[in-house]
């Protein structure tokens, strides 16, 4: 029997990550530059279920429609967090990224 349920919560998470909303992070930067690594590991540091992350050098998009027109900020490795089609600003800053991301799911502005 415990197989079993352990086989239902397994069926149950992957149905909640596949039917729940989706979230996509685009991430650019030089993939050596230690300010691309720290975005990365606010994204990577624990399990986010939904959460796509595409990684790129901000110069070109290597044909991943995520990372398309996304480019550095001011010449710094930058994150462009998106709500199925709602985005938020960029950020090249690590601790926003961790806020935008703890944040309730849609970044669309309800007012909008």
């Amino acid at each position: 029997k415990a197989k079993y349920i352990r086989k239902v919560g397994v069926v149950l998470a992957v149905l909640l990550v596949a039917r729940g909303p989706q979230r996509q992070l685009a991430v650019v930067g030089p993939p050596d530059d230690p300010d691309t690594r720290s975005l990365l590991d606010v994204a990577e540091k624990r399990y986010r279920p939904g959460l796509h992350v595409a990684r790129g050098d901000g110069t070109s998009d290597g044909g991943v429609p995520l990372l398309a027109g996304r480019t550095l900020s001011a010449g710094r490795p930058t994150a462009y967090l998106c709500d199925d089609s709602a985005c938020a600003s960029p950020t090249t800053d690590p601790g926003e990224l961790s806020r935008l991301l703890s944040e309730p799911f849609s970044l669309a502005d309800p007012g909008a």
